[in-house]
């Protein structure tokens, strides 16, 4: 799951919430959180989500931040640290869900299989601790405890590539080529 939309998904809740509820307090939409495109990143969305400060101070400094809001009351904070949760846990399950597919799909969920691990290319599932844990505990819901716990998910730097190379490795085994076409993926 990508982090660089996290942020949006939020901003775009919000956007929604604000139209239909004055979530934030009346006249915010002036302030151009039409306009803030990206502006809200998956670090702003973690920084909201560990806010435990009283009221809910540094999502306030976030939302000024980000967006110039320079005052929200202290229950649309709170509504506001919802909304990054509820999009957090909405992206790990995705997450969570895709590796049970791929498990079973592989064969990898059988009970002979001691363990199988899980590249993880990105900041998001280093760098922001409730992703991982949302994602353990739908793991955990989807494949039970003891499958689950057999799956060690590794930071891969260069994922994104290696993921590449894996799938067209597959791919290769799975198309039989004629003895030209294997003579030219070796660049011979």
């Amino acid at each position: 799951m990508s982090g660089l939309y996290l942020g949006e998904v939020v901003r775009r809740l919000l956007v929604r919430m604000v139209e239909k509820h004055a979530l934030l307090g009346h006249n915010v939409l002036h302030h151009g959180l039409h306009d803030a495109i990206h502006k809200l990143t998956t670090a702003d969305v973690a920084t909201i989500h560990n806010d435990t400060t009283p009221n809910l101070a540094i999502t306030q400094q976030v939302l000024f931040r980000v967006f110039g809001i320079a005052y929200t009351p202290t229950r649309s904070r709170r509504i506001m640290q919802q909304l990054c949760e509820l999009a957090c846990t909405r992206s790990a399950r995705l997450l969570a869900t895709t590796i049970a597919a791929l498990l079973r799909e592989t064969g990898r969920d059988a009970p002979d299989v001691p363990r199988t691990v899980v590249g993880i290319d990105g900041g998001m599932y280093e760098k922001y601790p409730q992703f991982r844990e949302c994602v353990t505990q739908a793991l955990d819901e989807l494949l039970g405890t003891e499958l689950a716990s057999r799956v060690v998910m590794q930071r891969t730097p260069d994922g994104s590539s290696l993921g590449a190379a894996a799938l067209a490795a597959a791919a290769l085994r799975e198309v039989p080529l004629s003895e030209k076409e294997r003579v030219k993926l070796r660049g011979k």
